[in-house]
């Protein structure tokens, strides 16, 4: 139990640290895809989009997040990478 219990800091510290990477993860994203051509860079950040949503489903399930945010997530997300995808499509025309 001690040794258990020994690990709890360990374990948040961990946590703590996860929650942070991801926190920073969309800036880094977002300033990176300034150096690719905008085609890409639409595909890149929607990519981006894609994996924080994700993330964001694996956090409801492990967190104390209201019930709509999930759902206002999904639509936010889904209508950012529709608006992305024709940006880059309106690009090639």
């Amino acid at each position: 139990m001690a040794a258990r219990l020994a690990a709890f800091p360990r374990r948040a510290l961990a946590r703590r640290t996860h929650c942070f990477v991801w926190s920073v993860f969309p800036a880094l994203l977002a300033w990176s895809a300034f150096l690719f051509p905008p085609m890409l860079a639409s595909f890149l950040l929607v990519s981006g989009f894609l994996a924080h949503y994700w993330q964001d489903r694996l956090l409801v399930a492990t967190s104390l997040l209201p019930s709509w945010y999930l759902p206002l997530r999904f639509r936010l997300t889904t209508v950012a990478c529709l608006c992305l995808m024709a940006g880059a499509f309106a690009e090639t025309w």
